[in-house]
């Protein structure tokens, strides 16, 4: 059924004339005409109505439509290409088993202190569950991964969030080896370092 354009003004009228009910109007009325009166809200002149062209709304629409599709491509093979890539802070295996401190030359502040961390690589399956289920609070850093997608499946396997180690972050928590984990003292000036497992 085909409606007049007094009408259709009338009907926005009455539903108070807002945006929302402009655009679905013209909706409604996709199929009937090129072009709907609608209503609008511009300061003093609230209630003035403006002709909406259908067409043009289709064509920037499209083109909106368009670009965003090719916007989140891109987007998505970025995000794909960043999680093939490795990560290698540069760190051996530990050869055997030993515990050592270092000495801070300035102090930690009152957040680090009495944390534990460990540096695990993401071969090192068996040690970092282990190593997981021993200390619930730590925080766990991947050292080394064929793949950085590989992070959600260690996380999966230990239950716990993972990140990535830099090999400026391994070296300013005075790590030489995995798996390594690191206490920090209650006086935050003294590191405990378990190395190997």
């Amino acid at each position: 059924m085909r409606t007049n354009p007094s009408d259709r003004r009338h009907l926005a009228l009455i539903l108070g004339c807002s945006a929302a009910v402009a655009v679905a109007l013209a909706g409604l009325v996709l199929a009937q005409d090129a072009g709907v009166e609608a209503c609008r809200h511009a300061g003093a002149d609230a209630g003035a109505t403006v002709n909406l062209n259908l067409d043009t709304m289709r064509r920037e629409y499209a083109r909106f439509k368009d670009q965003f599709s090719k916007t989140i491509a891109v987007e998505l093979r970025q995000a794909t290409t960043l999680m093939e890539q490795p990560v290698d802070a540069g760190l051996p295996a530990c050869r055997f088993r030993r515990t050592r401190s270092v000495e801070l030359a300035t102090t930690l502040p009152a957040e680090l202190r009495g944390r534990t961390f460990v540096f695990v690589s993401a071969d090192e399956l068996a040690a970092a569950r282990k190593i997981a289920a021993q200390r619930e609070q730590a925080t766990v850093f991947v050292t080394k991964a064929k793949r950085l997608s590989v992070l959600a499946e260690l996380s999966k396997e230990i239950r716990r969030s993972v990140d990535i180690a830099t090999p400026e972050l391994a070296k300013a928590a005075s790590v030489g080896c995995t798996p390594c984990v690191v206490t920090v003292n209650q006086k935050g000036d003294r590191l405990e370092l378990v190395e190997g497992q």
